[in-house]
């Protein structure tokens, strides 16, 4: 019942993150508390890690963010490439699919790094159980990699 509970409240909590992503300036107007709190006005996507940290990424500055729990927004590192979609594994390493096909990895010290390349635009990423990706691009094709086979060749 515990488990169900925290899953109700972490859903709770990225419904008001991503209202507040979505309409910047709107929880203000609206008399919200001190939570409320515009990072970027062109978010991609939003996920969660084990340890209820919120990431975002800029679609035009390719800022990403990271908001952890009752602390201020940190600007966690910058992408060159155009970001379309993200996804968080159980190491809280951040992976980034772009509209070059690119699979971009942040570490939790801000490093970027190149996973992995497909050859279309990434339109939609996930992480399995075992730490790999399951990768949809903009041709239609579903791509799964293995952990085994990412890269991860720092970029910056």
């Amino acid at each position: 019942m515990q488990g169900k509970n925290h899953r109700r409240l972490n859903s709770l909590w990225i419904t008001g993150l991503l209202l507040l992503l979505a309409v910047p300036g709107a929880a203000a107007e609206q008399g919200a508390g001190p939570d409320a709190t515009s990072v970027t006005a062109n978010p991609v996507g939003l996920v969660m890690d084990s340890r209820a940290n919120a990431y975002t990424v800029d679609r035009i500055t390719g800022k990403v963010f990271c908001l952890p729990p009752g602390n201020e927004p940190i600007h966690y590192a910058t992408i060159s490439d155009e970001p379309t979609t993200l996804a968080v594994d159980r190491r809280r390493t951040l992976f980034i699919g772009t509209a070059t096909g690119h699979i971009l990895a942040v570490r939790l010290d801000g490093t970027v790094c190149a996973a992995f390349r497909c050859p279309h635009g990434v339109t939609g990423l996930a992480v399995d159980r075992d730490g790999g990706l399951l990768i949809t691009t903009g041709n239609g094709t579903l791509v799964k990699v293995r952990r085994a086979e990412l890269v991860m060749k720092r970029v910056n």
